[in-house]
C-alpha cells in the first residue's frame, strides 16, 4: 500500500509536468493501469502453457512474485535469469530467445510446425 500511494504520487507529479509527449502520456497511462489492475481472479482461466520470465535484480517484478505467479497458473513455468532487472529482454536478448526456444519447443525440434489442438 505504501509503495502504491508513492508511486501514484510519482504518476501524478509526472502527469502535471510539461513537457509532456505522447510516448510519456502513453507510458503514464499503462503505468497507473498497472497500479490498478487485479489480475488474480482471471490467473486460473489460462490455460495455455505459459513462461514467466524475469530477472534476480528486478525490484518492480521481483523473483518471488515471478515464481508464484508461475505456481498460480495451471501449466506456468517460472524463469529467473541471475542477474538481469527489469528490463530482461533488452539486457540479454539471447538469453531470452534461447529460453523462449526451449519452452516453445521442448523436444529440441524447432523447424517442425506445431499442430493447433481446434
Amino acid at each position: 500500500p505504501g509503495r502504491q500511494r508513492s508511486a501514484r504520487r510519482s504518476l501524478l507529479e509526472l502527469q502535471q509536468s510539461e513537457p509532456r509527449s505522447d510516448l510519456l502520456a502513453r507510458h503514464l497511462a499503462l503505468s497507473q493501469a498497472c497500479l490498478t489492475h487485479n489480475g488474480r481472479p482471471s490467473v486460473k482461466e489460462v490455460r495455455a502453457r505459459t513462461l514467466v520470465m524475469g530477472g534476480a535484480l528486478d525490484r518492480l517484478a521481483r523473483p518471488d512474485q515471478i515464481r508464484r505467479l508461475a505456481r498460480a497458473l495451471p501449466a506456468g513455468r517460472a524463469w529467473v535469469h541471475p542477474w538481469a532487472a527489469h528490463g530482461l529482454p533488452e539486457q540479454e536478448p539471447e538469453a531470452v530467445a534461447t529460453r523462449l526456444r526451449a519452452f516453445l519447443h521442448p523436444d529440441g525440434d524447432q523447424h517442425r510446425p506445431r499442430r493447433s489442438k481446434t
